[in-house]
């Protein structure tokens, strides 16, 4: 549903080719490169490869000293939007611990994102190695190649860090290469799957009024649930349409299409939540706040975060959404990319039936197990989605037994995170951080930090200090 956000070398990689970008990267000791990786890693016949695109900071690295390696999820590692990369290797908590330690800094790019393309397309036959596991093996074989220099990387120690899905990876990387990792760091990462997740929207909803407030949570309440009566109703249709700047092509007797509506009207609400900055909801709200009216100020908003500057409207329809999904060309982030995923491993669609206080209306489950459907084929139905994300879970089971040793990874929930509910909530393995957001804890220590997260964030600082 979300969007996340995320010069040549002596290193002696094998196949590995390094490119200058921009002077800022170079600047700030940055360096693009290469590394060939098999196309199938469990397909010993199978001798097709392709190149992975990561990133690198050897700003302080001394040798034989840690790796520091954050996992690159479902988005580019690098974009004028996001730069990612340029975030995670020059300002965050673990660009501090290599500071400290002379560590060398990796951030990888998941297979199938940004520029790490390893088919021609996008079709459904070239999905199939569009998976974790595989993307896993990616990671495996670039740390096997960067310790065999062994003048440089041969004693050192691996801390591996990943955020929301890149930090689901973190624990699975452990299972799958314990003999690789020596500390793993998830922060914001669900550990339940279920075919929907309907508490998503109302955590959204709880925190826009904990934060912004009851004045500007009762406005975007009400703003919504008008903007819902007035699609519902015949008479008020036209001025919906206008409010939301609709495309006049939008079928209003669909329930797809008006349930599409209610789904982008939620990734709005969800997209400022989730990424919350600490004071982008209290902008938001005064915003919002100074509009004439709830409907007329809440439909602004939502219409200027969804329409593009060379659109004349938005284009609302379920059948668009599909046809967009089915797009088997490259593009930055591809949405067909992480639908593919949920649809075949990871599930949690964030559904909302309007039985509790959220402002999202009734998204029901079939919305999303249709889109599966419509876009992936006939084998992607409810009982086959519910198998795939039955045997996801099976993968993580032993994280839940709360007799289990903490181990060598820290786990972090995030209270205003609206992923919280699907966390790990084993109290012995997992920090819940109050008044805190999605992957806030991957920041550098700062002034506003809590006393626990100031906490959280120097052992973190001591347990790399020890590799």
């Amino acid at each position: 549903m979300l969007k996340y956000i995320f010069l040549i070398s002596i290193i002696l990689i094998p196949s590995a080719k390094a490119q200058q970008v921009n002077p800022s990267l170079d600047n700030a000791g940055i360096k693009i490169l290469w590394f060939d990786q098999k196309l199938d890693h469990f397909n010993d016949g199978d001798k097709r490869t392709w190149q992975m695109r990561y990133m690198v900071n050897e700003k302080y690295f001394k040798p034989n000293k840690t790796i520091y390696l954050f996992l690159g999820g479902e988005s580019t590692i690098l974009s004028p939007n996001t730069n990612a990369s340029n975030i995670m290797l020059t300002n965050s908590l673990m660009h501090d611990a290599a500071q400290k330690n002379a560590g060398y800094l990796i951030h990888t790019e998941h297979r199938f994102y940004g520029e790490s393309k390893p088919t021609a397309e996008l079709s459904l036959d070239d999905l199939k190695f569009l998976s974790s596991r595989q993307a896993l093996a990616d990671v495996a074989a670039l740390i096997r190649s960067l310790k065999s220099d062994i003048s440089r990387f041969g004693n050192s120690k691996l801390f591996v860090v990943g955020g929301s899905y890149s930090g689901i990876l973190v624990p699975w990387f452990a299972k799958l290469y314990p003999d690789l990792i020596d500390r793993g760091w998830a922060s914001s990462a669900p550990f339940q799957f279920h075919l929907e997740y309907e508490r998503y929207n109302i955590i959204v909803a709880r925190t826009l009024e904990q934060i912004g407030g009851q004045e500007c949570y009762r406005r975007l309440q009400n703003g919504t649930e008008k903007l819902a009566n007035y699609l519902n109703d015949k008479d008020q249709i036209e001025e919906a349409m206008r409010l939301l700047n609709i495309c006049n092509k939008f079928n209003v007797n669909n329930d797809f299409a008006l349930w599409n509506v209610y789904h982008k009207m939620a990734l709005v609400f969800g997209t400022l939540v989730q990424f919350n900055t600490g004071t982008n909801i209290q902008a938001v709200c005064k915003e919002i706040l100074q509009g004439s009216n709830d409907v007329e100020a809440v439909s602004q908003y939502i219409v200027k975060q969804l329409k593009d500057k060379s659109q004349k409207c938005i284009d609302y329809s379920f059948k668009t959404r599909v046809e967009n999904h089915k797009i088997l060309k490259y593009t930055t982030d591809s949405e067909r990319l992480w639908t593919y995923q949920r649809c075949k491993e990871f599930g949690n669609f964030p559904t909302s039936e309007k039985r509790y206080k959220d402002m999202t209306n009734k998204i029901p489950l079939k919305y999303f197990i249709r889109t599966c459907y419509m876009v992936f084929g006939e084998q992607f139905t409810r009982e086959r989605i519910k198998e795939n994300v039955q045997r996801t879970n099976a993968i993580f089971k032993h994280l839940h037994d709360e007799n289990r040793p903490k181990g060598n990874i820290f786990f972090t929930r995030a209270s205003l995170d609206p992923w919280v509910e699907v966390g790990l909530q084993n109290n012995s393995m997992a920090v819940l951080l109050k008044d805190a957001s999605h992957c806030e804890d991957l920041r550098p220590i700062g002034p506003h930090d809590s006393k626990q997260m100031r906490a959280f964030k120097e052992s973190i600082l001591a347990a790399a200090a020890v590799l």
